[in-house]
């Protein structure tokens, strides 16, 4: 099984999540008990299979970043690898409702 790592702006936009079903729902569970599960189906599936995205962009300096759709969420990653481990690295979280290619294109520039 492959490790999962969440990029600290994968991690922020996780944080964004929470705050904003918090906001609307009025409930710190529902908000815990929604990103929890996004969390633990981005591992169960991206730990056994990780090459199952679509790739969405290939940047500019050759990484490949795929994308699976899990509820309202587009996840974006790519695999890395060090001299220790290969594993996933989570980029991004975005909801449907934001313009993702928006978001993405700042991700190709940096």
């Amino acid at each position: 099984m492959y490790r999962i790592e969440f990029s600290e702006n994968a991690d922020a936009e996780m944080i964004n999540i929470s705050d904003y079903i918090f906001d609307k729902s009025g409930s710190a569970e529902i908000a815990i008990k929604v990103v929890l599960d996004v969390m633990d189906r981005i591992e169960k599936r991206l730990g056994y299979f990780p090459n199952s995205g679509s790739v969405e962009f290939i940047s500019e300096d050759e990484a490949v970043y795929r994308q699976i759709v899990i509820d309202h969420y587009y996840i974006i990653y790519r695999i890395e690898e060090n001299e220790r481990e290969t594993f996933v690295l989570v980029t991004n979280v975005i909801h449907d409702a934001r313009n993702k290619d928006d978001i993405l294109t700042e991700l190709d520039k940096r």
